[in-house]
């Protein structure tokens, strides 16, 4: 739900959706506030997050408020969502994208400059030997995300059940290096169908070890690879 700033612009609409949208804040355990439009607001998970003037602490609240498939939207609000120090969340957990039909947006920026530092506002991470993002489930989206894969993990894994999943202008960080610091993988050989991924940016750091997979379709079928732009450090 937008509303209207005392500066007569709209803030809080974004591409329109049948279902809710769901605001969270770069939340944890220690940091509880955020600027929306010049003032300070709470992050909570008690919130309703339908407005950035109420924001989740959260993505886990978020995914849990959501309901599968009716098209609700989870907007990423700009800094770092951890996904090992948000509040409720243990060490070793992973972010479960285990909702069908559901939409995590973060604020637009323009990859087409990530060359020259452009990144997107909202980055999802994790605390060492954690996986970020696991997808388990069908038609979910991400757009204008950005993913920082610890060392010697994958930013993103997705299983069987994770057919039509979308993944456009997104920007995947894994100059952490290591062997086996990977971007988006498939789980073993599992094979989910119409996979998409668009326009999205596979930074490696191949500049020692020898990395992993930027990109691992694994057994998936009719999926589709377009626009993209793998950098390798070495490579400049």
């Amino acid at each position: 739900m937008g509303y209207l700033t005392k500066y007569g612009t709209l803030w809080g609409n974004f591409p329109s959706f049948a279902g809710r949208t769901f605001w969270v804040g770069p939340g944890s355990s220690t940091v509880t506030t955020t600027i929306v439009d010049g003032r300070t607001v709470t992050m909570s998970d008690n919130n309703d997050g339908l407005s950035p003037e109420r924001p989740l602490a959260t993505i886990t609240q978020a995914l849990t408020n959501a309901t599968a498939s009716a098209q609700d939207a989870i907007v990423l609000m700009p800094g770092t969502h951890n996904a090992s120090t948000q509040t409720g969340q243990t060490a070793a957990a992973a972010l479960a994208f285990s909702k069908a039909g559901v939409t995590v947006i973060g604020l637009p920026y323009d990859p087409g400059y990530s060359r020259f530092g452009q990144r997107p506002q909202a980055i999802i991470t994790s605390a060492a030997a954690t996986v970020p993002a696991v997808v388990t489930a069908a038609d979910v989206t991400f757009l204008n995300v950005g993913f920082l894969a610890p060392t010697g993990q994958s930013a993103m894994t997705y299983v069987l059940a994770s057919n039509r999943l979308t993944v456009r202008g997104c920007h995947f960080d894994l100059t952490v290096g290591g062997a086996s610091t990977a971007g988006m993988t498939a789980t073993a050989t599992l094979a989910p169908t119409d996979l998409l991924v668009e326009d999205c940016i596979f930074d490696v750091d191949n500049t020692g070890t020898s990395g992993s997979f930027a990109l691992n379709v694994g057994a998936a079928k009719r999926f589709l690879v377009k626009g993209c732009r793998f950098r390798f450090s070495a490579q400049g």
